[in-house]
């Protein structure tokens, strides 16, 4: 690795960046509050406004728009803010070139990596929630230079604690006039106003992307030890939030369907907030698609529900706010539980199935097969709803074809409801394609390069 610097704070200043910026009112400081490593961290202190505050490291080091850049980060407090906020990002002589993101949409806290390619075109990846905001974690972006100046094949990555949460695939990105030489952390944009305290510490960045700067832990993620080709095969990726209470592991008992590992999920303490405990995994759809598939198998039998209790086992997320997808699950009695899908359409209308009842004490294979409309005008998507192979219902004539509404995170977990429900879920066998086939009506389902994700593996 070649390392441009770091920004440890030690020296209790500011004097290791080469210009700051506090807005009227705000805090910007080298705290002993916000260190994480050492004695010293970065303070960001917001006091309801929208004034931008941070700090700039200039630094000329790159030759061509490659780099890794890493920094430890902890949101302390957070209120209002309602717009989008950036946290960190990267310039060319003060032009933009990139971002990360953080907003809050009525929802959740959500996190967006934004690139700005040789077209001078920005590019957005998902908006996946923003795990454990209030808990240290360490962020990495990754950003790697196209092939030649007439490929497309460049790509970015956002890394929490050393895994992928979200990434920006097929890039135009390799004209060198906007390498970067000046790196912003701190609230460099803020999109509402907002009351908030952040820290950061350890700042660097580097010149290989291809070795990490956080060896990979797993504080929040898990992987199905025996069965990963189902989708790390296919390039799918992980991450993970836990909330008050929750857990999320690998273990024999949440195996399902003849494996002998799979993904259990606690929900935690009644007191959590949603989303209490969820893995996620985020995709990136390549032009063309027909549609996509949802499959993978789940027991409820030790959960702890009240009667008419419900939450969303699922919930699939676009780079549109309200059009989301939901797999919810309710009880119905002490022997069945009640299950069914809603998607949300490109005019925000909610497309149900009715409830379908599963035995309690069973683990079942629940699949989804969507697909698109044929253009933005027309109403001919569908979507079929299996439980264990048999389909239950069809929802036709769907209005369900634009780019921001299709699937960018696929959440598993308890992502929201009852606060009641209590103990463990588990979930296996999870298999996501970006096409249409129907895996019960010949073909099946089998990692495959449908999914044009990570051709270059983050490390």
């Amino acid at each position: 690795m070649a390392q441009l610097f770091k920004l440890t704070m030690e020296t209790g200043d500011l004097s290791q960046f080469t210009s700051t910026t506090t807005g009227s009112g705000n805090t910007l400081e080298a705290s002993a509050t916000a260190a994480k490593e050492g004695s010293y961290g970065l303070r960001v202190d917001v006091n309801g406004n929208t004034n931008a505050t941070f700090g700039q490291k200039d630094d000329s080091g790159l030759s061509v728009p490659v780099f890794r850049a890493g920094w430890w980060f902890k949101m302390d407090s957070y209120t209002g803010g309602s717009g989008t906020q950036r946290l960190f990002e990267w310039r060319d002589l003060g032009s933009f070139n990139g971002q990360v993101q953080w907003s809050f949409d009525g929802l959740g806290l959500h996190l967006r990596l934004v690139v700005e390619d040789d077209s001078h075109s920005n590019v957005y990846s998902g908006m996946p929630p923003m795990p454990d905001w209030n808990n240290w974690h360490y962020y990495e972006v990754r950003l790697v230079r196209a092939s030649s100046t007439s490929a497309s094949d460049g790509e970015a990555y956002l890394l929490i604690d050393g895994w992928p949460i979200v990434s920006i695939q097929d890039l135009d990105l390799y004209d060198t006039w906007h390498t970067p030489n000046q790196f912003i952390w701190g609230l460099s944009g803020i999109g509402g106003t907002l009351t908030g305290e952040v820290f950061y510490d350890d700042m660097e960045v580097d010149s290989d992307e291809t070795n990490p700067l956080y060896a990979k832990a797993e504080p929040f993620t898990s992987r199905v030890a025996d069965n990963p080709s189902s989708y790390q095969a296919a390039g799918l990726c992980e991450g993970g939030s836990v909330g008050s209470g929750g857990s999320i592991d690998n273990d024999v008992t949440s195996a399902l369907n003849g494996t002998s590992g799979g993904i259990h999920i606690d929900a935690g303490a009644s007191s959590a907030g949603d989303p209490r405990a969820f893995i996620a995994y985020d995709t990136t759809a390549a032009a063309g698609r027909l549609g996509h598939v949802i499959d993978f198998y789940m027991d409820a039998s030790n959960l702890t529900m009240g009667e008419n209790d419900d939450f969303d086992m699922l919930r699939v997320i676009s780079d549109h706010y309200y059009r989301q997808m939901f797999i919810e699950l309710e009880e119905y009695d002490a022997t069945y539980n009640e299950i069914r899908f809603n998607l949300y359409d490109d005019s925000n209308t909610n497309n149900s199935t009715s409830q379908y009842q599963i035995t309690v004490a069973d683990e079942h294979r629940i699949t989804v097969v969507i697909t698109y409309a044929t253009s933005t005008s027309a109403s001919d998507g569908e979507a079929k709803f299996y439980v264990d192979g048999v389909l239950k219902e069809t929802l036709s004539n769907l209005d369900y074809y634009d780019a921001d509404g299709r699937p960018s995170t696929w959440a598993f977990g308890f992502y929201s409801g009852a606060a009641s429900i209590q103990d463990s879920l588990y979930i296996d066998e999870i298999n996501l394609r970006h096409d249409n086939t129907d895996p019960f009506e010949g073909g099946g389902i089998v990692p495959q390069a449908a999914i044009t994700y990570h051709r270059r593996r983050v490390q």
